[in-house]
C-alpha cells in the first residue's frame, strides 16, 4: 500500500477473510458518523481540487508520480489483538494492474487481483470466485495505477466540507462521491498537505463494512513520500499495516495473468452468460411465432 488511500480500505475486502476468525460478526455497516470536532465553516475552506492538489504536490507531485511503470511493495500486517501476523506482497503496474497476496505461514495465504478486465479473489476459507459487482467499483480504483492522479476519473463528487482534528492532526475533510453514489470522507492535513486517513463503507463478498483508516507515517521513495504505516479498523478490530522495502519498474507483466482456478471461473461464467442469452433468444422467437399465428387467424 501506498499512500493512494483514493483506494479506501486498499486491503479491507481481503482482510476480512482474516478479520472473520476472531472479530465480531456484525456485518452490516453503519452510517458514517463525523467525529464530534467543530468544523470550519465551508466557506472558509479551500475547494476540493485545491486540497487534492496540495496532496499531490506533498508527496512529490504529477512528475514524480508518473515517473515509474510498476511497484513491488514487501510489508507486513498484523492484528495485535488476535495475536495475527502475516507478510504482504503487493504488485502493481500501469495502468491498471494489481495482485496483493498475504501469506501466513501457519494458516493460509489470501490473493485478490485485477488484470485490467477481471477482478478476482482466492483465499483459505472461501476458495476461488471473481469479484463481485458491488465490489469491482472499489477493485478498479485500487488498480489505478496513478490513482493520485485520477480522483475526477473516479469520484463525480469532491469537496471539502470541513477542517477538523483527525488522527491527532487539523485536517481538511473532503467528501468524495462515485458514480454509485457511495460515499467516503478523506482527511488531509492541513499544514503538511499529507493524507492523514479515512473514512467509508467498503464492498465485500460478506457484505458492506464500515473501514476507518489511519496513517501514521511517511517515507520518500525516490522522490516520493509513501505511507509506510498504516492502521484499518475493521469489525471491531485493528490492522496494522507496515511497509519495509519498494522496488520500482521490476515487477513483469505475466505477474498479472490470472490463475487456473480463476480462468475455469471466467469460462464458466461466459458459458452460463452465453446460455441465458440463447434462452432468452429463443423465448423472443417464441413470442414471434405466436405473434404470427394469431395474425394468420
Amino acid at each position: 500500500m501506498t499512500q493512494r488511500t483514493i483506494r479506501g480500505g486498499l486491503m479491507a475486502s481481503a482482510l476480512l477473510t482474516l478479520a472473520a476468525l476472531g472479530a465480531a460478526p456484525a456485518l452490516s455497516a453503519p452510517a458514517i458518523q463525523p467525529e464530534s470536532n467543530a468544523s470550519q465553516p465551508a466557506a472558509d475552506l479551500p475547494s476540493g481540487k485545491e486540497v487534492i492538489d496540495h496532496f499531490i504536490e506533498a508527496i512529490g507531485g504529477a512528475k514524480a508520480i508518473k515517473k515509474h511503470k510498476s511497484m513491488q511493495i514487501k510489508g507486513s500486517f498484523a492484528m495485535p489483538s488476535q495475536g495475527m501476523e502475516a507478510s504482504l506482497l503487493i504488485r502493481s503496474a500501469a495502468p491498471n494492474l494489481f495482485l496483493l497476496t498475504i501469506d501466513m505461514a501457519d494458516i493460509g495465504q489470501v490473493r485478490q487481483g485485477y488484470n485490467g478486465t477481471v477482478g478476482w479473489s482466492i483465499d483459505f476459507m472461501a476458495g476461488p470466485r471473481l469479484v463481485s459487482k458491488a465490489e469491482m467499483p472499489e477493485l478498479i480504483r485500487q488498480a489505478d495505477f496513478y490513482a493520485e492522479l485520477n480522483y475526477d476519473k473516479h469520484f463525480k463528487t469532491i469537496e471539502t466540507v470541513g477542517k477538523e482534528q483527525f488522527n491527532e492532526r487539523p485536517c481538511y475533510k473532503v467528501r468524495l462521491v462515485d458514480a454509485a453514489d457511495k460515499e467516503t470522507f478523506q482527511y488531509f492535513d492541513s499544514e503538511t498537505g499529507l493524507l492523514a486517513g479515512s473514512e467509508g463503507v467498503q464492498e465485500t463478498q460478506m457484505g458492506p463494512i464500515k473501514v476507518k483508516t489511519l496513517i501514521d507515517e511517511y517515507k520518500d521513495f525516490d522522490g516520493r513520500k509513501v505511507a509506510v504505516k498504516t492502521t484499518q479498523k475493521v469489525m471491531g478490530a485493528e490492522q496494522v499495516f507496515t511497509i519495509e522495502s519498494i522496488e520500482f519498474d521490476t515487477v513483469p507483466k505475466e505477474t498479472f495473468e490470472l490463475p487456473v482456478e480463476i480462468k475455469t471461473l471466467v469460462k464458466a461464467e461466459s458459458e452460463k452468460q452465453g446460455q441465458d442469452q440463447g434462452d432468452e433468444s429463443d423465448e423472443n422467437d417464441g413470442d414471434d411465432d405466436d405473434d404470427g399465428d394469431d395474425g394468420g387467424g
